[in-house]
């Protein structure tokens, strides 16, 4: 079990780690579990039908809507003769967001039948060394309240206050076509 009090962001709001995650486990102190949902649904438009791809999981590329933070239900339920697991808890996308449901914990059949695999302390450790960085590796992404994120160490280099990782500024020629209607002459 993670304690909390080490990821604690500082004020009530996100700094380093986030305020919402913080207090979805503070409030539900049973759901510190992570597991990773490797069953990736596709939907064929033309079938009118879904699949799912099994997608291993990737410690360098951490999708908060693949992450379930909460607990496995170890209660014996039956369908069809078979055990059926179930997961209380939460997606990470949701806790983090801004919705009403970021702190509340949801029963999930759904992912009765899914591949999941738990991460729990690869996650917390990580977590708890890399702050949100671990979900933005490559710090492309807006995070709130992060205008305390990165020291600047010259014109064209900055430094993760989060996590320790060093970037230069790279110019990138990026070309954009337009499409638009012209009137026919």
């Amino acid at each position: 079990m993670i304690n909390i009090q080490t990821v604690k962001p500082q004020t009530k709001e996100s700094d380093k780690y986030s305020y919402q995650l913080y207090n979805f486990i503070k409030k539900h102190p049973r759901c510190d579990k992570v597991y990773y949902i490797a069953s990736h649904e596709n939907y064929d438009v033309e079938a009118d039908k879904v699949t799912y791809d099994e997608v291993p999981f990737d410690e360098s590329k951490i999708n908060p809507y693949y992450i379930w933070i909460g607990h496995k239900n170890e209660d014996e339920s039956y369908e069809d003769g078979k055990i059926v697991n179930w997961y209380s808890g939460n997606n990470l996308y949701t806790i983090l967001g801004c919705g009403k449901c970021k702190y509340t914990e949801f029963a999930n059949p759904w992912l009765t039948g899914k591949h999941v695999v738990e991460i729990t302390d690869w996650f917390w450790d990580n977590y708890s060394k890399l702050g949100r960085c671990l979900w933005d590796g490559s710090h492309q992404r807006f995070m709130t309240n992060e205008e305390e994120r990165y020291t600047y160490i010259d014109d064209n280099t900055r430094k993760c206050n989060w996590c320790g990782k060093t970037f230069e500024k790279h110019e990138v020629p990026v070309t954009t076509i337009k499409t638009e209607w012209v009137e026919k002459e």
